[in-house]
């Protein structure tokens, strides 16, 4: 159906201008919108975060017993918590994995002056930590292979004068 042009009607996407007011509002303020405009779904997000904060304790025990099964192959409370966790597992380490590669891909890193201030630098701690999991399976592996043979010629694929490069010569010095 066409709106009418003559009565300045606008046809309106009420999905659009939901998931607008979600993303571009302060999470306080558009708490405060969803309360006045949508009672029932302010009061289901409430109960949630607040069955978050009482089971917190018990959620974390079964995370972990949950993990320890993975990690064991052992058996779980229920199969539906047992595929929910499978799930979560391979998410969780799907985006470490793209993590990684962004950290990897020279292309990611800016090409400011070392002199520059990095502003939001390391603001995200599983970042952080992924970082510093890259850095040690890194020196895992130089000290593997200093220990496999050092009688042997390192060589390049790329021939005598490529540069060998770490993790360290990448990484940004920070002041």
């Amino acid at each position: 159906m066409e709106p009418d042009p003559s009565n300045n009607e606008v046809p309106r996407n009420e999905y659009v201008d939901q998931i607008t007011m979600e993303l571009l509002m302060s999470k306080p303020k558009y708490n405060k919108y969803l309360e006045g405009k949508d009672p029932k779904k302010y009061e289901k997000k409430v109960t949630y975060k607040n069955n978050v904060r009482k089971y917190r304790s018990i959620l974390q025990d079964i995370i972990n017993e949950e993990f320890d099964n993975v990690l064991s192959e052992t058996n779980s409370r229920s199969d539906e918590i047992k595929g929910s966790f499978e799930i979560f597992l391979k998410n969780a380490i799907k985006y470490i994995k793209t993590k990684e590669l962004q950290t990897e891909n020279p292309f990611n890193r800016s090409n400011a002056d070392e002199d520059e201030e990095v502003l939001f630098d390391n603001c995200d701690d599983i970042e952080q930590k992924i970082k510093d999991n890259m850095i040690k399976d890194l020196h895992v592996y130089e000290e593997s292979s200093e220990d496999e043979g050092t009688d042997k010629k390192k060589s390049s694929l790329w021939g005598e004068g490529a540069m060998k490069y770490d993790m360290r010569m990448l990484a940004r010095r920070k002041r």
